[in-house]
């Protein structure tokens, strides 16, 4: 069976090898876009993103190179090394590694395990309790969405068995505040993965921007992520859930004995270099911009921020904080500091090789005008309001089929940016009341949303996967599990948030307006227990 499957996807990569060779020749309509196509096709098929995007970027390789046999060659030197010799690019990638290696001491130091035994240790281990701080934790371990599911659902699992709590809620709590919190987060191991790809829709759409100030902005309108973690705080306080009688499973791990407090490692090894990375961030961003705008006198706090030198200072924050964490990092602990945080960067590989995959693919988008072309196809046949809800929708749809946030990301945002500033100042919309860079970061938003709802959902997420297994539960029940409650968040994501992100070209009236929908609806159905299955109270 695993053989077929191998024949299956190598003949899969050999008729898009094939059919874009004809490109050449009968030059489609739709070849502008055919590179992104085979991206998606080739990610749903092997559901890797590295090999869909690669196989992509290839794809525009042939169509742009002189010659057919000479594509890999093009690739290599027109596509991946301009974008490996780029400055901006250099440090997103070391930023990336870093970070890697910096969750790989704060990981290997046992210290997350040692704050959740302090959390729980000489009280009561209330089901609601345990839930709440497993809350906590998420927002904690804000700097990776995987690890995060991993050590959070890891270390919980024996206390919710414990505690005679649900490994299902368990799952969808990790869940929904991992790969969510890591799009929030100001600083992540995603982060730079997103500001190089705004910095790829800036340069197709020609706009004048900071990537950081763009992210910034786009923050408010992140709906499906705000709306999941408001969601998740009304289930825990409620008691809501989808499945009755799911509170332990058959195989549910003996109790743990605790640990004494002298035979934990040091919880200020996580704690201190946290800190310092939150401090050290904004303050090196204060720093870079106002040295680049010594003089100006009538500068505003967003200016400063614009003006830093973003990769750089993500770079030196990132090394500085590393730093500290080897500093603090328990002398009792099993791994070497250096193993771990070689550990941490080697886990960030895969990653990075995405990142590169990216590059190449939106390089060679730019350089057949896919941008333009897509624009023309939809001036005058979609409103100009509807947008941002479609750029959701299809973000959320190729994110649901591939399993994959970061591949999705960086399928869309190359093209949705320069769409947006397209269409914002094609005649007909000359006179909405809201600029290119204003849906420029509606669109940008939206992407962010659909990438992240439909890789919560989706089966073939290794999120979900991971939160599901660690949580000792069946991936399927998780998913399963989870849906009624994406699909809300999604809904009111959808209506109010981006349809009136479209109609006003603000993003706050639909952040404010669903979290007003969402509060409705714990008032109205906080006490209707017949419409929904509850675990008791505790």
């Amino acid at each position: 069976m695993v053989l077929l499957v191998r024949y299956f996807q190598i003949g899969h990569l050999a008729f898009w090898l094939i059919f874009t060779c004809s490109a050449r020749l009968y030059e489609y309509s739709f070849t502008p876009i055919l590179p992104s196509l085979c991206a998606l096709s080739m990610v749903l098929i092997s559901r890797s993103a590295l090999i869909g995007l690669t196989g992509g970027a290839l794809a525009g390789a042939i169509l742009l190179a002189p010659a057919v046999w000479l594509a890999p060659a093009h690739l290599i030197s027109d596509l991946l090394l301009p974008a490996l010799q780029s400055r901006w690019n250099l440090c997103v990638l070391f930023f990336t590694l870093i970070m890697g290696g910096f969750v790989g001491l704060l990981a290997g130091g046992g210290a997350i395990s040692a704050l959740v035994r302090k959390l729980t240790s000489g009280a009561r281990q209330g089901s609601r309790r345990m839930e709440w701080i497993t809350y906590g934790l998420g927002f904690g371990c804000f700097f990776d969405g995987l690890a995060n599911s991993m050590l959070v659902g890891s270390t919980m699992r024996p206390i919710y068995d414990r505690a005679c709590s649900s490994r299902t809620r368990l799952a969808y709590i990790v869940d929904s505040t991992s790969s969510p919190i890591a799009c929030l987060a100001l600083l992540s191991t995603w982060i730079a993965y997103q500001l190089s790809m705004i910095k790829e829709g800036l340069a197709a759409s020609e706009l004048e921007a900071n990537p950081y100030s763009m992210f910034l902005a786009a923050l408010p309108g992140n709906y499906y992520c705000w709306f999941t973690l408001m969601l998740v705080a009304i289930v825990i306080h409620r008691r809501w859930s989808p499945l009755a009688g799911s509170s332990i499973p058959e195989d549910a791990a003996p109790a743990i004995p605790e640990q004494s407090d002298g035979e934990m490692p040091g919880i200020r090894s996580i704690l201190v270099p946290l800190l310092f990375l939150v401090i050290i961030l904004p303050a090196s961003l204060w720093w870079s911009g106002s040295r680049a705008l010594r003089g100006q006198a009538d500068a505003q706090w967003v200016d400063t921020f614009a003006a830093a030198d973003t990769s750089l200072m993500l770079v030196l924050s990132g090394l500085a904080a590393s730093l500290v964490a080897f500093t603090v990092y328990p002398r009792n602990a099993v791994l070497r500091p250096a193993h771990a945080f070689t550990a941490g960067v080697k886990r960030m590989l895969g990653p990075a090789m995405i990142l590169i995959a990216a590059w190449a693919l939106s390089c060679s988008l730019k350089e057949l005008g896919a941008a333009g072309w897509i624009g023309n196809l939809l001036s005058g046949e979609i409103p100009l309001w509807l947008l941002p809800a479609l750029v959701f929708l299809t973000g959320a749809l190729i994110s649901f089929l591939t399993g994959t946030s970061w591949g999705t990301m960086g399928i869309i945002i190359p093209l949705v940016i320069p769409l947006a500033t397209s269409m914002a100042t094609l005649p007909e919309n000359i006179a909405v009341d809201a600029s290119p860079y204003t849906f420029s970061v509606s669109v940008l938003a939206a992407a962010f949303s659909g990438a992240v709802f439909g890789d919560h959902c989706s089966p073939m997420s290794d999120t979900t996967i991971v939160s599901s297994m660690a949580s000792g539960v069946e991936p399927m029940q998780h998913v399963v599990t989870q849906m009624p409650f994406a699909m809300i968040a999604a809904g009111l994501a959808l209506f109010p948030g981006f349809i009136m992100a479209g109609l006003t070209g603000l993003l706050w009236p639909g952040l404010l307006t669903g979290s007003l929908a969402l509060v409705a609806l714990w008032v109205i159905l906080g006490r209707t227990r017949q419409m929904i299955a509850l675990h008791p109270q505790e």
